[in-house]
C-alpha cells in the first residue's frame, strides 16, 4: 500500500526551507551525537575497568529507554510535533551536562559504584532522547514528496554520515593510544555545544496541521491495540526486529575484541569511522537504486552482504593484514547495512499514511529497543561461554569467535522474512544485477537461487 494522503499540501517555500535546515541540524546533532555515542561510552567504561556484562548493559541503557516514547505519542496528535522535538531535545542537551563528569566519578569511586552511575546518566538522557525522537520521522514524512524519498534519505544519511566520519576521525586523533580522562571531558563538552545548535535549528522547520483537538486525544493502550491490530504490519515488524536482532549483537563487543587484542582507542575509534565512510559511499547509489527498482534487491543484497562481513570477523587476529581487515570489515558493513537501511525507510514512508504517523515512530522505537537488548543478550552469553575454546588447523578460537558465528546465521532470518515487505512495482533482483551488470557478467545459477 502506497501512502497517498494528500490532503494536505505544505507550501512550496516551507518546504524547501524546512529541507535544508533538515540537513544542517542533521549534520550538528550527529557530529555531536558521536562524540557521547555508543562507541564512546564503552571505550571510557573499558577505561575505568568494565567487563561484558556491563557493556551489555550500558548498550542497553544506550538505546532501551526509547521505549518512553510511546507515552509521548498522544500528545503528538495534539501538541504538535515541531513543539515535541523542540522542548525534548533542549531537555535531553541539558542532560549531556552530568555525562561530563563521568571521567572525574570514574577516577574517585571504584567500578561498583560508577557503573550505576554511568547507567543512571546514559540511561536518563535517552529517555528523553526518546521523547523527542517520537515525532520527528512524522515531521519528515509531512515534509518530503513520496516521489524522491530514497534520493532524500540517502542524500540526507550521506550528510550527516560524513559528519559522523569527520568527528569521530577527529576523536581519535585527540584521543590517541592511552587517552587521559580530561580528554574525555573535553569532547563531552563539545558536544554539548553541538546540541544547542541543535536546538536552534530545530525551530525553524514546518509541519502539517495537529489532526484532533484535545478531546480527541488518544490512549497509549488504544494507540498500541490499533498498531498491533494491523495484521500486515505486524508481519513487517517481526522481518525489522529480526534484522536488528542480527545488527545490533556484536557491535559493542567488537570494540572489547579489538581492546582485548591490544588495540589502542585511536584506532579503533578511526576503524569505527569507516562505518560513515561506508555509508557515504554507498547511500547515493542504494537511494537511486531504490526509486529506480524498489526495496526488493536491496533487501536482498543486504542480507548476502551482512552474513559475509560478519562471519569475516573470525579472521580478525593481531598484525598488519588484520588491520586491514579490520578497517574493510567497518567499512562493509555499514555498506551493505546503509542499502538495508534506506529499503526499511522507504518502505515505512510509502506504506503508513499520514493519518498513522504515529506507527512509523512505534515501529522506529522498537527497532531500536532491539538493539539495546540484542548486545545485552550476547554479554551475557560471552560471560557464560568464558571458558569456551578450540584450535582449528592451528588457531584458537575463544568465545567472541563464537559470537560472531552466530551472529552471522542470525543474518539469514531476515532474508527470510523479506517476503513481507513487498511492494508495487519492485523489480526482482535478478532483473537488477542484470540490468546494472549486463553484459559484462553471466550470474551463475546458484547465486540466482539466493537472490530469487
Amino acid at each position: 500500500m502506497d501512502n497517498d494522503d494528500n490532503k494536505f499540501r505544505m507550501p512550496k517555500g516551507h518546504r524547501r526551507n524546512s529541507i535544508r535546515y533538515i540537513f544542517m541540524l542533521s549534520i550538528v546533532s550527529v557530529g555531536g551525537a558521536v562524540l557521547i555515542s555508543q562507541q564512546m561510552m564503552v571505550l571510557l567504561a573499558i577505561k575505568a575497568g568494565a567487563g561484558e556484562i556491563f557493556i551489555g548493559f550500558l548498550s542497553f541503557a544506550g538505546l532501551a529507554p526509547f521505549a518512553f516514547c510511546l507515552l509521548i505519542l498522544p500528545q503528538m496528535e495534539i501538541r504538535g510535533k515541531k513543539f515535541l522535538i523542540t522542548r525534548w531535545a533542549s531537555v535531553s542537551t541539558v542532560l549531556i551536562i552530568p555525562l561530563i563528569f563521568l571521567p572525574q566519578i570514574a577516577q574517585s569511586t571504584n567500578i561498583y559504584v560508577f557503573m550505576p552511575i554511568m547507567l543512571v546518566f546514559v540511561g536518563t538522557r535517552i529517555i528523553a532522547e526518546g521523547f523527542g525522537f517520537a515525532p520527528w520521522f512524522p515531521l519528515l514524512q509531512d515534509i518530503i514528496p513520496t516521489q524522491i524519498t530514497g534520493r532524500f534519505f540517502a542524500n540526507l544519511r550521506t550528510a550527516w554520515q560524513s559528519a559522523a566520519m569527520v568527528s569521530m576521525l577527529l576523536a581519535a586523533w585527540f584521543l590517541g593510544t592511552d587517552p587521559a580522562w580530561w580528554k574525555f571531558n573535553v569532547i563531552f563538552t563539545i558536544a554539548f555545544l553541538f546540541f544547542v545548535v541543535k536546538v536552534i535549528f530545530l525551530r525553524q522547520l514546518s509541519e502539517k496541521p495537529m489532526q484532533k483537538n484535545i478531546s480527541e486525544q488518544s490512549t497509549v493502550m488504544e494507540i498500541i491495540r490499533v498498531f498491533w491490530a494491523n495484521k500486515e504490519q505486524r508481519k513487517v515488524l517481526t522481518y525489522l526486529l529480526s534484522y536488528a536482532v542480527a545488527f545490533g549483537m556484536s557491535i559493542p563487543f567488537q570494540l572489547k575484541f579489538l581492546k582485548d587484542l591490544g588495540r589502542s582507542d585511536g584506532f579503533i575509534l578511526a576503524s569505527v569511522a569507516m562505518v560513515s565512510a561506508g555509508a557515504v559511499v554507498a547511500l547515493r547509489r542504494w537511494g537511486k537504486l531504490a526509486d529506480r527498482f524498489g526495496n526488493r534487491s536491496l533487501f536482498t543484497l543486504s542480507h548476502a552482504g551482512m552474513v559475509l562481513v560478519t562471519g569475516l570477523w573470525l579472521f580478525v587476529q593481531t598484525g598488519p593484514y588484520s588491520t586491514v581487515l579490520i578497517v574493510a570489515l567497518f567499512f562493509f558493513n555499514s555498506f551493505f547495512n546503509s542499502g538495508n537501511g534506506i529499503a526499511q525507510t522507504r518502505y515505512l514512508m510509502h506504506s503508513i499514511p499520514t493519518g498513522r504517523q504515529r506507527d512509523i515512530t512505534i515501529i522506529s522505537m522498537l527497532i531500536i529497543m532491539t538493539w539495546g537488548i540484542s548486545p545485552l543478550i550476547a554479554g551475557l552469553f560471552l560471560f557464560s561461554t568464558k571458558s569456551f575454546g578450540v584450535e582449528i588447523m592451528g588457531r584458537a578460537f575463544n568465545n567472541y569467535h563464537l559470537l560472531f558465528v552466530i551472529n552471522a546465521g542470525l543474518f539469514m532470518i531476515p532474508r527470510t522474512l523479506r517476503k513481507n515487505l513487498k511492494m508495487n512495482k519492485d523489480t526482482p533482483t535478478v532483473h537488477v544485477l542484470a540490468t546494472l551488470l549486463r553484459p559484462r557478467w553471466i550470474m551463475p545459477n546458484p547465486f540466482q537461487r539466493f537472490i530469487k
